[in-house]
Order: C-alpha cells, then sequence, then structure tokens
C-alpha cells in the first residue's frame, strides 16, 4: 500500500539545492498545483504567469515567449517596422473601395459629387446609373464640368472627343461618327448626347474614370463610355468620350447638369482606386 505523507511545504535542503522528483507526481483529478512564478518554455510551458482575453503569444527568443494584448475592432495583425515582432495596425482599406455614394429621386438643376477626392487613392470611378431628365428629347444632353475647391469651372477650356456609334434594333444598319470639340468649350459635352426623360427603362448607366485629379502638374483627364437605347428602343447610342481641362490645378469633384430642364433621378456611386 502506497503511504501518505501529509505537509504542508516541500521545501529544498539548502537554498540552493532545489527540489527534485524521482518519479512522476500526479495531481489528482480536482486538484491544482500552483507555480508562482509560472512554468518555463524549456520545460513546456510560457513562462507567464497570467492571460487576458484576446492575448496573443509570440516569440522573442529561443526559449522565451511573450504576449501581445488584444487590438481594437477591425485591427489587423501585422510586422512591426524592425520585423522582429507582431503589432495591431488599421487594416488597410485595399486597392479599390467604396468612398461614397447618392440617390437622387428628385428634380434637381445640377448634382455636384464633390470632396471625396483625397491623397488615399490617385485615380477615380464614377458610377453613374438611372441617369434621367426631364426634357423628353432623344436631343438632351448631359454636361459635366470639373469642379475647383467646390466651384465649378466654367472657363472655355474643356477639350475632347467622342466616338459615336449609332445601332439600329430593326436591322437597318449600324453608323459611326466621331464627335470633335477640341476648340475649347466651358464644360464636357457629349458626356452623354443622348439622354430623353422618356420612359423609365430608357434611363442608363454610364462609368467615367476620373484620372488623378489632385496632380497640379498636368492637366486633368477624363474617360467616359455609354449606351442607351432611344425612340421606343427603335436604336441606340454608343459612346465614347476622352476629355481634358487645360488646367493643371488639383479638381475637387464634377458638377452634372442636362442642357434644359432637371435632372429627374441620378443614382451615383465613386469608386477610388491606389
Amino acid at each position: 500500500m502506497a503511504s501518505k505523507i501529509k505537509v504542508d511545504q516541500i521545501a529544498e535542503s539548502t537554498t540552493s539545492a532545489g527540489v527534485t522528483f524521482q518519479n512522476d507526481v500526479t495531481v489528482p483529478t480536482g486538484k491544482t498545483i500552483t507555480i508562482a512564478d509560472g512554468v518555463p518554455v524549456a520545460s513546456g510551458g510560457t513562462g507567464l504567469a497570467s492571460f487576458t482575453a484576446g492575448d496573443v503569444l509570440y516569440a522573442t527568443g529561443p526559449t522565451t515567449l511573450a504576449k501581445l494584448a488584444k487590438g481594437s475592432a477591425s485591427q489587423a495583425l501585422v510586422m512591426n517596422a524592425g520585423a522582429t515582432a507582431p503589432e495591431w495596425a488599421t487594416a488597410s482599406a485595399g486597392a479599390v473601395s467604396l468612398i461614397a455614394s447618392a440617390d437622387v429621386s428628385s428634380a434637381v438643376s445640377t448634382v455636384s459629387i464633390d470632396g471625396h477626392f483625397s491623397s488615399s487613392y490617385r485615380h477615380y470611378q464614377l458610377i453613374i446609373d438611372n441617369l434621367k431628365t426631364s426634357a423628353d428629347s432623344s436631343s438632351s444632353s448631359v454636361h459635366v464640368r470639373a469642379n475647383q475647391s467646390g466651384t465649378a469651372v466654367t472657363a472655355s477650356n474643356y477639350y475632347g472627343s467622342t466616338l459615336r456609334i449609332q445601332t439600329h434594333f430593326a436591322g437597318s444598319g449600324n453608323t459611326g461618327e466621331w464627335i470633335s470639340y477640341d476648340n475649347g468649350n466651358n464644360n464636357w459635352d457629349h458626356i452623354q448626347q443622348v439622354n430623353g426623360g422618356g420612359d423609365t427603362e430608357e434611363a442608363f448607366t454610364m462609368p467615367i474614370w476620373i484620372y488623378d485629379p489632385l496632380n497640379t502638374t498636368h492637366y486633368k483627364q477624363l474617360y467616359s463610355t455609354n449606351f442607351r437605347p432611344v425612340n421606343s428602343r427603335a436604336y441606340g447610342y454608343t459612346q465614347i468620350g476622352w476629355h481634358w481641362l487645360e488646367d493643371t490645378s488639383a479638381i475637387s469633384g464634377l458638377t452634372l447638369y442636362p442642357d434644359s430642364g432637371n435632372l429627374d433621378l441620378i443614382n451615383w456611386r465613386l469608386y477610388g482606386y491606389e
């Protein structure tokens, strides 16, 4: 029968001898053994006496562990600048991000999309959806002006060209033409040349790319494409436009407006590209 020794403490014979167990020590179920200074890493422990919820363990050496306190919501674990230890940092927004959006459902004379350009992104894409004007005419146009410090630029230094392809759905053939306005206007014309009020299903979607709007050494450039059926869908126009503003000043946004009437409906989304 195994013998029992009941003691409160086991102490080493001398202050430097320590206590050595020659065989395994079994701790019964429901009982604990407390090691005041923690179990060292070399013995299979962490060498740490306590943890807080969310702590992350990492090695600082071959036999040394440390703990990193939890970060804040949405932070990401990254390596520090010295590549010696992990740390928490604000997660990157990614190469493409939705920056701003709006849905306009009542008649307005202009729509200004302004104040969203920043040093975080170099190029931008503006997606315009469900654009309709109050002028129910196939010759109604939507124009675009650049904004500087929140104000639309009205000087006659807008230039560009548009390729317009007319598609006949009734089988009568297609036609194409270049629309050039490289002599300087006071807006980017022909962004959409045929935007009648028409039926709801004839509202159209159009992407506009804005290149490096905060740069102050080159002219501002836009590229746009669009397609829209007209005249009860008897034919449609596809337009591809290259546009620039002969001004090196930074632009803060864009202003859209029709050549007559109002913009009755427009949904827009602005994306930034790193």
